[in-house]
C-alpha cells in the first residue's frame, strides 16, 4: 500500500513516475551486499502462467525471525501498511548453499506478526530468482 504522503512512498511514486525501480540490498554475514530488482520480481509474479499468485504455507519460525533480524523498518512505516499482501521471497543457490532472502514485504511480515497473524508470502524460484538478481559486492567489513 502506497500513502501519498509518507516520505517513503512519496520516494517511491517519484522513482516509479521517471521508469525506475525498487532496489532491494541486504549484507550477509560474509559481509556481501546482494542486489535485487524488486520491481521485476512483481512482474514474474504477475506474469506467471498458468497464473500462480497462491501464498506459500507456512515459513519456519526460525526464518521469520531472521528476517525480522536481517531486515529493518520503520515504526512510523508500519501505521499505513496492510499485513493483508504477501512478501517475496528470493531463492537461489550460491556455491551449492541455498540463500533465501525477504527482498519485499518486510513492513507487512512485522505487522501480520504483531497482529498474531502468520504473514504470507509469494517465493520466486532459483530462476526466477535470477532474472532480478542484480549482482553481489563487497560490503563493509563489520569488527567482530
Amino acid at each position: 500500500m502506497i500513502d501519498s504522503t509518507w516520505p517513503k512512498c512519496v520516494a517511491w511514486n517519484r522513482v516509479k513516475d521517471h521508469g525506475g525501480f525498487e532496489l532491494f540490498e541486504t549484507e550477509t554475514e560474509e559481509d556481501l551486499i546482494y542486489s535485487f530488482n524488486v520491481t521485476e520480481a512483481h512482474s514474474i509474479i504477475q506474469a506467471r502462467h498458468p497464473p500462480d499468485n497462491s501464498k506459500t504455507g507456512e515459513v519456519p519460525p526460525e526464518m521469520l525471525e531472521r528476517f525480522r533480524y536481517v531486515n529493518t523498518f520503520v515504526e512510523q512505516h508500519l501505521a499505513h501498511v496492510t499485513s493483508e499482501d504477501p512478501g517475496v521471497i528470493a531463492t537461489f543457490f550460491d556455491n551449492s548453499h541455498l540463500r533465501i532472502f525477504l527482498i519485499d514485504g518486510n513492513h507487512r511480515v512485522e505487522n501480520a506478526i504483531r497482529a498474531g497473524k502468520k504473514p504470507t508470502f509469494f517465493v520466486l524460484t532459483p530462476d526466477e530468482t535470477s532474472r532480478c538478481f542484480l549482482g553481489t559486492r563487497a560490503g563493509t567489513p563489520t569488527v567482530r
